[in-house]
């Protein structure tokens, strides 16, 4: 504070500076840092199994109602603009709920496939024949045919493989595998599919996360330079 004399507006005016400093230890421990664990911990849910509904679901909604507390502890509700520290709630609520709703679309192909039915072939028997109710002319005729069978399939076999080789060597000569020749994968199960969304997720949870802070402690410097321009 000092006083000064000007000379122009021959008067005496009194000017004094005023040096704010906001202690940052506050709002780190009570928001910044519990709201990371909390994350944290919501990532953890997709290390477990899909089928353990229990104890995913149970961590899903512990983290969401503890971020919630979080939420309500450090907002105020005197304010009538938006700080820093209420875009970093908001962005970890957002990251805890979506990974409980990432659960609920997990759970739903679980379910799904394991109530989904399975198209099981049933195996032909072929009815015993008792030879001892049979007269030798029975068996002789029985014989027969059980060796025409053998040829006819044999015939078969071999038609099938001369077929297969003449249609595979005209598609090489043209350049080309025909698809009917080309081994096919079996179609994706729903189990798979969900085993497939947890493998992304606990890769891309933490780097959007990651992402998050960066970009967060970006803007909230940017804005710090800002004000003391």
């Amino acid at each position: 504070m000092r006083l000064s004399t000007r000379n122009l507006l021959s008067s005496t005016t009194l000017e004094f500076k005023l040096l704010l400093r906001r202690h940052v230890e506050h709002g780190f421990i009570n928001a910044y840092a519990p709201a990371s664990v909390i994350v944290f911990l919501a990532w953890i849910s997709f290390w477990l199994d899909a089928r353990s509904a229990p104890a995913r679901t149970g961590l899903g909604v512990t983290t969401v109602l503890t971020m919630l507390s979080v939420n309500m502890r450090s907002s105020d509700s005197h304010l009538d603009y938006i700080r820093a520290i209420d875009i970093w709630l908001f962005m970890c609520k957002n990251f805890v709920c979506f990974a409980l709703m990432e659960y609920a679309v997990v759970n739903f192909l679980v379910t799904s496939s394991s109530s989904q039915p399975q198209d099981v072939q049933p195996e032909m028997e072929a009815d015993p024949i008792d030879d001892g109710f049979l007269g030798n002319r029975e068996k002789g005729f029985k014989s027969l045919l059980r060796e025409d069978k053998d040829k006819q399939h044999l015939n078969d076999f071999d038609d099938a493989t001369d077929s297969k080789c003449k249609k595979t060597t005209y598609n090489i000569r043209k350049g080309s595998f025909s698809d009917a020749q080309l081994p096919r994968k079996p179609p994706k199960t729903r189990q798979e599919y969900a085993d497939q969304l947890d493998s992304i997720c606990r890769i891309a949870y933490p780097v959007m996360f990651c992402l998050f802070i960066i970009s967060y402690g970006v803007y909230v410097r940017y804005q710090q330079n800002y004000d003391n321009c």
